[in-house]
């Protein structure tokens, strides 16, 4: 259960920082890994 309740707390990180990169495309955001979600869970 902690596991999956982890997972879904990232998607929803992953979505949300998806959505700020398309709002505003300001260069702060540019290093943020949003076309790859997998990096997130790979440094657990």
């Amino acid at each position: 259960m902690n596991f999956l309740s982890k997972q879904k707390r990232e998607c929803i990180l992953t979505d949300y920082m998806i959505k700020i990169e398309r709002k505003s495309k300001h260069k702060l955001f540019s290093y943020i890994p949003v076309k790859r979600p997998q990096v997130l869970r790979s440094q657990n």
